[in-house]
């Protein structure tokens, strides 16, 4: 971000002065301070929704440690310089300079007392500018299901983060609609909502920005469900850059978040998909091995034959026979 712009943004303003102010004056002791500020923020979003703005720009206000609370509409967070801490949902969450973070309205979350330089800016996004934008992220399954959830009343939390800061063309965006808050105009909210669909936008077109999200141990069923049936479906030729294009996603972060989910590697899964479908042929059909290896999507005989022993500690044939000869047996 612009060094000069980061300078105008290390004012302290009218609310951090308040802030500091109740904290000198009452020690340590800072509960009224969040009052105070709990107050304000309520009566803030109260005229957002009021006056049915599409995007508020607001500087994320420091010195002062945020109390959990939850909001009616999708809460965006960009560290301009320094470093934010936000606890989400029992998470730990560090931002830092350069990366963005979106909690849709089902997030609760604190956030620690930052310092002058840990410089944050908040973008308000109303619900209305979500339902539009939602139908717009097809090729992005973390977009999709992070606005999916966001509009429905008994959605789950989601919250992203994006690191951005070296993407230009996202992060001038962002310089434009923060510029646009502090040159005190009146900025059509028309030019604010399609600055902030082009970011949207923006973040679909480069998945490779995603680096982070809700934790998938509890949350991950749309993408488990999406991962699964790729690989049912295209076992024979599944790749991971595939799924990652399918998915809107990058590979190494698609590479991470199936160990999660499934406790194992994507090629694992692919293997012992392959490996139940070799089983069914060596049972059923008389394809020799060396077609049930290709049918499988194994174009090498030899490294088929290699993973076979690996997995079962015999050879295919050998195991055609001996599991024959069980069926026989009724065993």
């Amino acid at each position: 971000m612009k060094r000069e712009l980061i300078d105008r943004l290390s004012d302290i303003t009218n609310e951090e002065m308040s802030v500091l102010s109740d904290s000198y004056s009452l020690s340590s002791d800072a509960e009224p301070a969040f009052a105070n500020m709990a107050l304000r923020r309520r009566d803030y979003i109260w005229n957002v929704i009021g006056t049915r703005q599409t995007v508020t720009v607001k500087p994320h206000t420091r010195f002062v440690e945020i109390p959990v609370h939850s909001h009616s509409y999708v809460e965006m967070m960009y560290v301009c310089d320094g470093s934010i801490t936000h606890f989400i949902d029992g998470q730990t969450l560090t931002l830092r300079s350069g990366e963005l973070l979106l909690m849709n309205r089902h997030a609760k979350h604190s956030v620690s007392a930052s310092g002058r330089h840990d410089i944050g800016m908040n973008f308000l996004i109303s619900n209305d500018f979500m339902r539009q934008a939602g139908g717009k992220f097809r090729s992005s399954l973390p977009l999709s299901d992070f606005a999916e959830n966001n509009l429905s009343d008994t959605g789950k939390s989601r919250w992203l983060v994006c690191r951005v800061g070296e993407n230009s063309a996202i992060e001038n965006l962002l310089e434009n609609l923060i510029a646009s808050s502090l040159s005190g105009e009146n900025v059509p909210q028309i030019i604010l909502s399609d600055t902030l669909s082009l970011i949207f936008r923006y973040l679909e077109m480069y998945p490779e920005t995603l680096v982070g999200s809700t934790p998938h141990g509890s949350h991950g069923e749309n993408e488990k469900a999406a991962i699964t049936d790729y690989i049912q479906t295209n076992y024979r030729t599944a790749s991971l850059t595939e799924l990652s294009e399918r998915l809107g996603m990058t590979p190494q972060y698609v590479s991470k978040l199936t160990v999660r989910l499934f406790g194992a590697t994507f090629s694992g899964l692919v293997r012992e998909k392959r490996f139940s479908e070799a089983e069914q042929l060596l049972l059923t059909s008389d394809m020799p091995v060396t077609r049930i290896a290709e049918e499988i999507g194994y174009e090498n005989n030899s490294f088929f034959h290699k993973r076979f022993r690996e997995q079962y500690g015999v050879t295919p044939a050998k195991w055609k026979r001996d599991n024959r000869i069980k069926q026989k047996r009724g065993c």
